[in-house]
């Protein structure tokens, strides 16, 4: 009798394998986190310049990601990857360079050049090698090892930091990139990918190379039909659907970004610091607690994403940020800090973590997948997610301009306000697509039936 675990094995192996890209786009964002302490010494850094530094790397992942896209429609999936992993190589060892500050930007700018490409390809090829069964978890993979480069930046930050240099840790990533870099030579592309291009015979291959065991005729069939009508389905999308499909995946891509999550996690050292919580260490140390809350609950996200459905987590995950950010705000709103609050701000700073990875941190990814057809998903995903990274950028060129001038409880509580709006966007819009093939999303744009897609919960 042949086991599941047999017949997702190569599934699996290549998730995890093209899962790398996932850990780099962490871990190059954050690790600066960290660093951002020691480079302000070194080069005697303005905030303006710290904030350059931080978002430098995501001002090149909006090209990234446009170039992610035209690369994933170009040459395939499996050979964008590739490409992000040499770029993520190359940035590396620029990175040894950077004396002065202007190297620095350089390396980091094209580091994020490889994340923007990265974010794109390696989401859109997992997706498109698993079954809609697996297809929640699988994704989810990618989430735990983003979360899990975020965890391993604040432990590196926090040792290596000090006795190393700051110049090594930047550097870090070329060993992790390396490992991608030959890995992926050696995964299949993707079937659907290669369907569009006519390949059927390479097609068919690669997918009975991914499904080993199973039977492969029903998604063969299925892929056929897709590929034979696409052009209709095409046509039909952009007069039915399509503002509505780009509304959700635009709305999604944005809340990811505007809830506060990422600006705390690319300045959360440099936040307790300068709210005289905690010394530098103090400050890396808590960022390591929330770095180890995050993985967590991400791989607890991958277990439940299949079981529970997208909307549930979503909605769920996103009304305990709202509960923390307003405890947060209230928290700062002229306390004087001891020993008790210190701690009690870590615990809501790591629930808040935990209910943003719980939703729009894992399942927004997701959404943002699977909501397009295959024709056009390539253009639409690398649109919405360079979007993604421009408001990405805004928040962190300014986070801390903002939030000297607003203060912290005024911060908190304005990132929990954009929520409540979110929360109720969301219900309304965002659909479930837990366990329904991409072709049948597909077709639910154009038919505007409901096919187990529930718009909103009945």
């Amino acid at each position: 009798m042949i086991r599941p675990q047999d017949q997702y094995s190569s599934i699996y192996y290549s998730t995890i394998i093209a899962s790398i890209g996932g850990f780099l786009v962490g871990y190059s964002s954050v690790i600066i986190a960290g660093v951002l302490l020691f480079l302000d010494k070194w080069f005697n850094l303005t905030i303006a310049q710290q904030e350059v530094v931080v978002s430098s790397s995501l001002l090149f992942a909006i090209l990234g990601s446009l170039v992610g896209g035209f690369l994933c429609n170009k040459i395939g999936r499996k050979k964008a990857i590739i490409a992000s992993a040499f770029i993520f190589m190359l940035s590396s060892i620029l990175a040894l360079y950077s004396d002065r500050y202007a190297m620095l930007i350089i390396s980091r700018s094209i580091m994020g050049l490889g994340m923007g490409i990265a974010t794109v390809a390696v989401p859109f090829y997992i997706c498109e090698i698993v079954p809609s069964n697996i297809r929640g978890s699988c994704l989810c993979v990618m989430i735990l090892e983003l979360y899990l480069g975020y965890l391993v930046a604040y432990l590196i930050s926090r040792s290596l930091v000090f006795n190393l240099g700051w110049k090594v840790v930047l550097c870090t990533p070329f060993i992790p990139a390396m490992g991608l870099f030959v890995g992926m030579c050696y995964m299949p592309e993707t079937p659907q990918w290669l369907f569009s291009k006519n390949k059927k015979e390479a097609a068919i291959k690669a997918l009975k190379r991914l499904r080993r065991f199973l039977d492969v005729d029903y998604e063969t069939e299925s892929m056929e039909n897709s590929s034979q009508f696409n052009k209709k389905i095409q046509q039909q999308f952009l007069k039915k659907g399509f503002f509505k499909a780009v509304f959700v995946g635009c709305l999604v891509a944005v809340l990811i970004e505007v809830t506060g999550a990422h600006a705390i996690y690319f300045y959360i050292p440099s936040l307790l610091k300068m709210s005289g919580i905690w010394n530098e260490k103090g400050a890396i140390d808590a960022a390591v607690s929330i770095g180890v809350v995050s993985f967590v609950v991400s791989f607890v996200a991958m277990l439940a994403v299949d079981r529970l459905g997208r909307r549930k987590l979503l909605l769920w995950g996103t009304s305990v940020m709202i509960v923390c950010l307003i405890c947060l705000g209230f928290m700062f709103h002229r306390v004087t800090f001891n020993f008790f609050h210190h701690n009690v701000v870590v615990v809501v700073l790591c629930l808040f973590a935990g209910g943003f990875i719980f939703g729009l941190g894992s399942v927004g990814w997701l959404i943002i997948v699977e909501i397009f057809p295959l024709k056009i998903r390539s253009l639409l995903i690398s649109t919405v997610l360079a979007l993604k990274w421009f408001v990405a950028y805004l928040i962190s060129r300014y986070f801390l301009n903002q939030f000297e001038f607003f203060g912290a409880s005024a911060t908190f509580w304005l990132y929990a306000l954009i929520s409540i709006v979110g929360l109720f966007f969301m219900y309304y819009f965002v659909p479930e697509t837990t366990g329904v093939s991409l072709e049948v999303i597909e077709e639910y744009w154009v038919e505007n039936q409901n096919h187990g897609i529930k718009i909103t919960e009945q």
